[in-house]
């Protein structure tokens, strides 16, 4: 679960104001807004990267609970010498997993995510969008509980910003006790695989972007 209780946050000025709401465990939400609304400072917040001026941010169940988290923001780097394959591999080799298993969970996560053909490449020779589907592979990889995703498909074109959005879909249903949480702009991706939206407006949350 996540909950926010009367948050607040400001910089010079006050981009959140008292907001309340709660995510439950399974659920894919949308976060929108204009430029500046306070996207990425809600994000930041979950992920504890902000602490809120007043007001509470409540992961889990708020007390001793840890939550494996992934939030993908801009900039993100990849290890440059060590191919697409490899930088998939590292986390999984860390964890002591044994190379069958590491070889046939890439397989899969690459093919969810179209970037089977670029497993032998090097990150400065893949596109800004594949890398992009490289970090989303790379951080669904660790089975976090918590998805957090700033414009993930800014670089994307319009099926492959599709695809991402249905391969994160079908790990939610493959994973339910997981939260997906993404900031997007483009309302027409929304209208094709819709789910619950949070709009921030004015430091608040309103109704659905297209409600205002």
């Amino acid at each position: 679960m996540i909950s926010f209780e009367k948050v607040s946050y400001s910089y010079d000025d006050k981009i959140l104001d008292n907001i309340s709401f709660k995510i439950m465990a399974g659920e894919f939400v949308y976060l929108t807004g204009k430029s500046g609304s306070g996207k990425s400072t809600l994000m930041k917040l979950i992920a504890k990267q902000l602490l809120p001026d007043s007001g509470e941010v409540i992961i889990g169940n708020g007390l001793r609970e840890k939550m494996e988290l992934f939030f993908l923001e801009k900039p993100t780097q990849l290890i440059s010498d060590k191919t697409i394959y490899e930088n998939l591999a590292y986390y999984l080799e860390f964890q002591g997993r044994n190379l069958s298993v590491i070889h046939q969970l890439i397989q899969e996560i690459s093919k969810e995510f179209g970037i089977q053909d670029i497993l032998s490449h090097f990150p400065d020779d893949i596109s800004g969008g594949e890398a992009d589907r490289v970090y989303l592979a790379q951080g669904l990889l660790k089975k976090p509980k918590i998805i957090l995703l700033d414009e993930p498909t800014s670089n994307l074109d319009p099926a492959s910003s599709q695809n991402v959005l249905k391969t994160l879909e079908a790990y939610i249903k493959k994973e339910p006790t997981t939260i997906v949480l993404i900031a997007i702009h483009d309302f027409s991706l929304i209208k094709k695989i819709p789910h619950r939206e949070l709009y921030l407006s004015d430091g608040k949350i309103r109704g659905t972007l297209h409600e205002v």
